[in-house]
């Protein structure tokens, strides 16, 4: 597996989350401290998940992972790369985007499942009552079972007001980390397993301050690129705010799982194209009765061969 940790300068702040309390009593967060214009890149190979969760364990507040490696052409002979604002990219140093990072074809990878429950609504949770979010994922793709994995609770979750000693459970989400052993078809799965979420009943739509509709699931779409960030660096917190930090759980297992071989591939649709699909699923989720059974197809996915 390939992934890239980026490291931002101390004096330019953290690269993780600040938690505070909000005007209502409640954490807010607030992320702004996580933009990076300049600080160092670094690619590094791993053998596999205890590799994995190690790395996630040793972050500081001023690193974060991305799941992409550096282009071949930008690689610094295996050291550390300098990194910039796209604008100021030129030759011997890169940005965080798609031109400069990749999903390495023909290498294994890491899948990223972002779980936030912001925004979730009753229905939903009360779906998920009891239930962790890999019971959830197993129920959507079962094949899921066979494959190493790492979960993480995210920044925001488990916090406690040590002043009043009220304790916030549902204040945040988790992070899992899957090896996959096609790490270029992280995209398509990525937001494939989103749409197989939402047909399952775990979608939701909000409105953004903009007015835009905004479609949402228990698996984020949105972290399906190669330079997509995943702070796992400890949060910076007011002193009233307390958080056990639990090490990354590691799944014992070795194997990755194959999204796209065999005759029926995995995380894909059987039949067609993606702007029916789309429109179908979010004219389901409007309607209070569950999608049909035979919509689609799901096949599990299988060990690596």
């Amino acid at each position: 597996m390939q992934i890239t940790q980026f490291t931002k300068p101390p004096s330019d702040g953290v690269m993780t989350k600040t938690i505070k309390l909000g005007p209502d009593g409640k954490p807010a967060s607030d992320g702004s401290a996580c933009r990076m214009w300049r600080g160092e890149a670094q690619t590094f190979w791993l053998e596999d998940a205890r590799a994995l969760a190690e790395i996630i364990a040793t972050c500081t507040k001023q690193q974060a992972l991305a799941f992409g490696s550096i282009k071949p052409e930008f690689l610094n002979g295996g050291g550390p790369v300098q990194v910039v604002v796209k604008e100021k990219a030129a030759p011997g140093v890169i940005a965080r985007t798609n031109k400069h990072m990749l999903f390495p074809p023909g290498e294994d990878g890491v899948l990223y499942v972002d779980h936030d429950r912001k925004g979730m609504p009753a229905s939903v949770k009360a779906k998920m009552a009891g239930r962790s979010l890999w019971d959830v994922l197993l129920e959507v793709a079962p094949g899921l079972a066979q494959a190493a994995r790492v979960e993480r609770a995210s920044t925001s979750a488990g916090l406690m007001n040590t002043v009043t000693g009220e304790c916030f459970p549902g204040s945040g989400g988790e992070h899992l980390f899957a090896h996959t052993t096609d790490a270029a078809d992280i995209p398509r799965a990525t937001k494939v397993l989103h749409d197989r979420c939402a047909l399952a009943g775990y979608g939701w739509a909000i409105v953004s301050k903009s007015g835009q509709i905004l479609h949402r699931s228990i698996a984020d779409p949105a972290v399906g690129t190669p330079e997509h960030l995943a702070s796992k660096g400890r949060r910076k917190s007011r002193s009233r705010w307390r958080k056990t930090r639990a090490p990354a759980n590691r799944e014992p297992s070795t194997a990755g799982l194959q999204t796209r071989k065999r005759r029926s591939p995995i995380l894909q649709w059987s039949r067609g194209t993606r702007s029916k699909r789309c429109a179908t699923l979010w004219r389901w989720l409007s309607q209070p009765r569950p999608p049909k059974r035979n919509a689609c197809m799901w096949t599990p996915m299988s060990h690596a061969s």
